[in-house]
């Protein structure tokens, strides 16, 4: 597994710690991993069109 940094908006940032917060995610790490998967599950629909 690879470590990226990542830089977020005060808003961003905030927006993630509520999810966690809320037990929606573990993590914000989590809650990014999750964000990046609906993408490559959108790119996959994508390429089946």
């Amino acid at each position: 597994m690879t470590v990226a940094s990542v830089r977020l908006t005060d808003e961003e940032r905030a927006f993630l710690e509520r999810l966690v917060a809320e037990g929606r995610f573990s993590s914000i790490s989590e809650a990014l991993k999750a964000g990046a998967h609906e993408l490559m599950a959108e790119e996959r629909l994508k390429s089946l069109r």
